[in-house]
């Protein structure tokens, strides 16, 4: 038999204010288990606990399965959304290198409310099929995004044993010097390795030192003298199935006041020959390019400049390339 893995994130189509901190999981009958021997066409409930009110926007369903695929089943083109509860009216492909890496679809539900309480997938399951599901989603009371909500196990069939594969559902860094710090909030965490930076092309590949490590967090850092680009991070988890999520671009750094030595920018436009006038060899054209932090969490310029030796013959000198270093 083949076990599938899928991660789906629900995004509703409205803003909801609602400040669920506790989501149930469950099956249209309210059973935890769904028993079936022949193919069936059942209903799974997202719902909020009575005393939060409503569901939070986003969420993740992590399933794992024995012999199916889990795809819902969207409403009808022409079929209007419910009154008070929210039903899937599209579903989409992964797009973004992350979802792809992550095996994710994403489905949109409707709701004719602008807080529904429940929001429900109608699937299609097939004769001989088992398997679990579970949701996870980020705390919308917390406003630091940290903490996690878990529903659960929802189960068909009696379930299989495989555990859900990881999941981040939100990633943050701290880059101002060459430490590079990267915090990521999710589920299952605690077995996910093989922590990298990845750019979405997959050309290059940045692994990472996790530091600390948990269920529903994992931070982990890197020394990075350049500016980190929008990339994706990767980690991956149980049966090496991969949770991936996007991470921002580094903010760039502020250049607002350069450092110079007490002697002024003269010192760092000239050399010195021992012997010699210390104004004999001045830049004649120059270029700064960026360079990179430093462990202090300055920002360093590169200056490379011709060389023009006052003493010899302008044929003699043109070619001759310096470079030196500025921080700010």
């Amino acid at each position: 038999m083949c076990r599938i893995r899928w991660l789906l994130v629900l995004i509703v189509l409205v803003p909801f204010p609602g400040t669920s901190s506790a989501i149930q999981l469950h099956w249209s009958s309210g059973s935890s288990d769904l028993i079936f021997s022949s193919a069936t066409r059942c209903t799974l409930v997202v719902q909020a606990d009575p005393q939060e009110g409503a569901l939070p926007s986003e969420w993740r369903l992590l399933w794992v399965a024995d012999s199916c695929e889990i795809r819902p089943v969207p409403l009808a083109a022409q079929a209007a959304c419910q009154q008070e509860v929210a039903e899937i009216s599209n579903v989409s492909e992964p797009t973004s290198p992350a979802d792809v890496a992550a095996n994710l679809i994403t489905a949109t539900f409707c709701s004719a409310v602008s807080a529904p309480s429940t929001a429900l997938y109608l699937l299609d399951l097939p004769a001989g099929s088992r398997g679990r599901f579970k949701v996870v989603a980020l705390d919308p009371t917390d406003s630091d995004s940290n903490r996690v909500v878990q529903s659960a196990v929802a189960t068909f069939n009696g379930g299989v044993e495989t555990p859900f594969p990881s999941v981040i559902l939100r990633a943050s860094t701290v880059h101002r010097s060459t430490e590079f710090r990267l915090n990521a909030v999710g589920a299952g965490l605690a077995d996910a390795w093989d922590f990298a930076l990845a750019a979405p092309d997959g050309s290059w590949r940045q692994p990472l030192n996790v530091t600390s490590q948990g269920d529903e967090f994992i931070t982990a850092t890197a020394s990075l003298a350049a500016n980190v680009p929008a990339c994706m991070v990767e980690a991956v988890g149980q049966n090496n199935a991969i949770a991936a999520a996007s991470v921002p671009a580094d903010p760039p750094p502020d250049l607002s006041a350069p450092s110079c030595p007490p002697e002024g920018d003269e010192f760092k436009m000239r050399e010195v020959w021992p012997g010699h006038d210390p104004y004999l060899i001045q830049p004649k054209d120059f270029a700064f390019v960026p360079g990179g932090w430093t462990p202090g969490g300055t920002w360093t310029f590169h200056l490379f400049y011709i060389r023009k030796n006052q003493f010899l013959n302008p044929d003699n000198t043109e070619k001759n390339i310096g470079q030196n270093v500025c921080d700010s």
